[in-house]
């Protein structure tokens, strides 16, 4: 699976690492991804896309208020 990532997807898994928060992962506050487009753009405007994203639905998660105290 690895090997298919593409390079902002491994960015974003490494720094959310850092957080507690897996991509995919089974944790209320790990995030499930939606729409592929979310890594760059959350590499170009920072946590304003990520923020936008969540309201955007590109991407879900069950404690969105728990996976921000993460980050």
């Amino acid at each position: 699976m690895l090997g298919r990532m593409n390079s902002g997807e491994q960015r974003a898994r490494a720094l959310l690492a850092q957080a507690g928060i897996e991509l995919g992962g089974k944790s209320p506050w790990d995030i499930r991804v939606l729409d592929q487009s979310l890594y760059r753009d959350i590499f170009r405007r920072g946590s304003l896309a990520l923020g936008d994203g969540y309201t955007d639905h590109r991407f879900e998660c069950d404690r969105v208020e728990e996976t921000f105290a993460h980050i």
